[in-house]
C-alpha cells in the first residue's frame, strides 16, 4: 500500500480518518479480515495492452464510499512486479480504488461476483449486537478473577520529546488492591468501546472485544486525569467474559475501533470518549498488596 495512494484516498472517501497512517492501518487490517473470511477472489482477464497476456487481479471490499456520490469503492490489487526483482516480500500491491460501474465496464465483473463485506457478515453483526447488549450486565467478579500481574499490556510507544518534557511518558507503579477497588468503582459507568482484534499467532481469525476506559487516581504533569483501557472478550462457548489486555495506546484503540465499521455518527459518539484519554503511561508495574 503506497503512501501516495492513502494520501489521495483520504480526500476521496466519505469515511473520516485522522491521517494517512490511520487509513493505512485500516486498509492493512481490513485486507486481513477479507482473507480470514475467504473473500479474496483472484480474477483473470486478457490485457490487450500487454500482448493479450492473462493478468491476475484481486478486488477487496473495504467498506469505503466515494465522498461525492456515496458509491462503494473496491480496492484493485495487482501483482507486484518488483517482488522478484528487488526481493520485495509483497507479491501483490494495492493499485487504486474503483466503483462497481468502473469494474463492470472495464472487466465485465458484476457486483454480485465481487467480495462481500467482512463487517456485514451475519457472524460479525450478530456478535456485535449480542455482545453490546450483554456487556452491560457483566459481573464485577471479572475484576477480582483477573491475574493483573500477567495480563498483556499493549504499551504506548515512548516518544521522549526533549523540547517538551511535560509530555514524557512514564512507567506507572500501581497497587493491585487499589486498582481493583478503582475498577469496581467506575466499571458500570465506563463506556464499552467495540474494537476488532486479529489473532497474531497462527490461525486466521478475528473477533470483537470491548474496551472500557478506567480513570486512575493519578494525574500527569498538566493536571490531566490519567486513563487506562481495559479490553474484554466474550467467550460465547462458555457464556463468559474475560479481560484480555490493558491498552495504554490511545491511537491503537482508535484504529481498532474504526475496523468495526460503524456509521460515522455512531463512530463519532464512541470516539468522543477519547477526548480525556491521556496516554502518558507507557507501562504499568504492579505492586502486590501486603
Amino acid at each position: 500500500i503506497h503512501k501516495n495512494l492513502t494520501n489521495t484516498l483520504l480526500n476521496k472517501i466519505y469515511e473520516h480518518f485522522p491521517n494517512s497512517l490511520g487509513l493505512y492501518y485500516y486498509l492493512d487490517l481490513s485486507t486481513a479480515l477479507q482473507i480470514n473470511d475467504k473473500q479474496m477472489y483472484i480474477f483473470e482477464y486478457i490485457n490487450d495492452n500487454n500482448n493479450g497476456e492473462n493478468v491476475k487481479i484481486i478486488f477487496v471490499n473495504y467498506d469505503l464510499h466515494c465522498k461525492q456520490t456515496g458509491a462503494p469503492l473496491y480496492g484493485f490489487i495487482t501483482a507486484n512486479t518488483g517482488h522478484s526483482i528487488k526481493q520485495n516480500k509483497w507479491m501483490w500491491k494495492l493499485d487504486k480504488f474503483m466503483t462497481v460501474a468502473e469494474i463492470e465496464n472495464k472487466f465485465g465483473i458484476k457486483q454480485s461476483d465481487l467480495p462481500k463485506s467482512s463487517r456485514m457478515t451475519p457472524r460479525f453483526q450478530n456478535e456485535l449486537k449480542i455482545q453490546s447488549q450483554c456487556i452491560e450486565n457483566m459481573s464485577l467478579d471479572i475484576i477480582d478473577n483477573t491475574d493483573w500481574f500477567n495480563i498483556q499490556q499493549i504499551k504506548s510507544l515512548r516518544r521522549d520529546n526533549k523540547r517538551n518534557k511535560k509530555y514524557l511518558q512514564i512507567v506507572a507503579k500501581i497497587n493491585e488492591s487499589r486498582w481493583i477497588e478503582q475498577c469496581k468503582k467506575v466499571w458500570s459507568n465506563a463506556v464499552a468501546i467495540p474494537i476488532v482484534v486479529k489473532n497474531k499467532t497462527g490461525s486466521n481469525k478475528h473477533w470483537i472485544e470491548w474496551v472500557k476506559l478506567i480513570s486512575i487516581d493519578e494525574e500527569d504533569n498538566n493536571g490531566n486525569k490519567l486513563y487506562v483501557g481495559v479490553s474484554c472478550r466474550y467467550l460465547d462457548n462458555i457464556n463468559k467474559w474475560e479481560i484480555t489486555s490493558i491498552c495504554l495506546d490511545k491511537g491503537d484503540i482508535e484504529n481498532k475501533h474504526r475496523l468495526v465499521g460503524l456509521c460515522e455518527d455512531e463512530k463519532k459518539r464512541y470516539l468522543s470518549n477519547f477526548y480525556n484519554f491521556h496516554t502518558t503511561i507507557a507501562e504499568i508495574q504492579w505492586i502486590r498488596s501486603n
